[in-house]
């Protein structure tokens, strides 16, 4: 809603026109380029920029209140594979049903993004190492029994988990680093294996 004066003269002011106009439409709007620039579009997930900033902002919060942060990068085992073998169609919906097993596994608190191709990262607050352990045992368990069917065949999926939880000021590139330190130690490892630094 707007008023403005409607003046006969510099000095006096004759009445006031009140012009009312909707503005849904473009709040709406608004918030769908918010969305469209924050989350994945295929996984629904946030993306990685938004996680980026999220990490910065959790990271912040956490030194400021001297409460343990833990991070996971998760990544899916032989995903290439599994486009080659079943075609990309396939392999999209692989994503969305890990984005939903992986969420299935956060608290609101929580941030899941997809941060690549078939990556996906997790940000934790408030957990310490003890419980990261046993949220990333279960999760690569319930991914391991996902029932993923093409073409009247039971598509196996596994992933790579690394991990870590944070209780001093780390660096933020620290723990992206030893973060990404422990995904490649769980690849080595023969993948489908979770390693929490």
């Amino acid at each position: 809603m707007q008023a403005n004066p409607l003046q006969a003269n510099a000095a006096s002011v004759e009445g006031v026109v009140i012009r009312h106009v909707d503005i849904t439409q473009q709040k709406l709007t608004e918030l769908q380029l918010k969305e469209h620039a924050e989350k994945d579009s295929l996984t629904s997930l946030f993306n990685r920029r938004y996680f980026q900033e999220q990490l910065k902002k959790e990271v912040r919060s956490a030194h400021q209140k001297n409460t343990p942060i833990s991070l996971l990068y998760i990544d899916t085992d032989n995903f290439k594979e599994i486009n080659d073998t079943y075609g990309h169609p396939t392999g999209d919906q692989v994503l969305k049903q890990l984005a939903m097993q992986i969420t299935k596994f956060t608290r609101p608190s929580d941030t899941t993004a997809r941060i690549g191709g078939d990556e996906f990262a997790v940000i934790l607050p408030n957990t310490n190492k003890a419980d990261l352990e046993l949220i990333a045992t279960r999760l690569s368990q319930e991914i391991q029994n996902l029932n993923i069917q093409e073409q009247n065949r039971q598509i196996d999926v596994t992933v790579s988990i690394g991990g870590k939880s944070f209780t001093n000021n780390s660096s933020l590139n620290c723990m992206i680093e030893w973060v990404d330190d422990a995904l490649y130690a769980a690849k080595d490892k023969g993948k489908n294996q979770v390693v929490i630094a």
